[in-house]
């Protein structure tokens, strides 16, 4: 029996079940993202705001899949970041956790020196708190966190703790131009020679990508 069929079958006993104890609903809403704007304050120059729009297609075997993208916002003439807005349509069922189409849209904060900022739709500006980073290795996490894809459900959050940075990266051209002059730049304050070669490898992918021919990473993992 192919791996389809399995799952098939796998989900005919379980529905029954599930639809019994009430844990089982089909779902279609529209959905409205949007992150408020910011004001952030004297450091303004310091700070590069990313708008982040996902769409994941979570399944009830196999975790999220999805396309994502990241481009920079430009701030406003006073400085402070526009507000980011998108209408979406969710649809799927819910088995404990949702299973079907999902977006998101986020703005991530980036400042040198400092972990990542992520806004989450609908959070106020007031919870943005600077944590400056402890080491040279948080500060290389907050730009792998940069590009990383979002998690929508709590499943794919777990299992992508640890997240690399892929093979094929995401975003448009001042993206990939900005996060790959940061690796450079922190490749020259690493440790030792292997963490400043790695970084600079990194840096590498993302100058080899042509943004012009692509706007997002579409994932292709087994």
């Amino acid at each position: 029996m192919n791996r389809a069929r399995r799952r098939l079958c796998a989900l005919t006993l379980l529905a029954p079940g599930l639809v019994a104890t009430g844990c089982f609903f089909p779902f279609a809403y529209p959905k409205w993202s949007f992150v408020p704007s910011c004001d952030l304050g004297p450091e303004v120059n310091d700070i590069h705001a990313f708008r982040v729009d996902v769409t994941a297609d979570n399944g009830l075997f196999r975790s999220e899949r999805g396309v994502y993208t990241v481009a920079e916002i430009t701030p406003n003439p006073n400085g402070t970041i526009p507000a980011q807005s998108r209408i979406t349509m969710e649809r799927g069922f819910d088995i404990l956790q949702q299973i079907g189409r999902l977006h998101d849209t986020r703005v991530r904060l980036y400042r040198p020196g400092y972990q990542l900022v992520e806004l989450h739709s609908w959070e106020s500006p007031d919870a943005i708190e600077w944590r400056q980073a402890t080491d040279w290795r948080d500060q290389e996490r907050a730009i792998d966190d940069l590009l990383a894809r979002p998690a929508l459900t709590p499943t794919f959050a777990r299992n992508n703790q640890e997240r690399p940075l892929p093979p094929v990266t995401l975003g448009e051209s001042r993206t990939f131009v900005f996060a790959s002059a940061e690796y450079e730049r922190l490749a020259t304050l690493a440790p030792t020679p292997e963490d400043a070669a790695r970084v600079r490898d990194k840096a590498r992918q993302l100058v080899t990508i042509n943004p012009a021919a692509t706007t997002s990473w579409k994932e292709n993992r087994p």
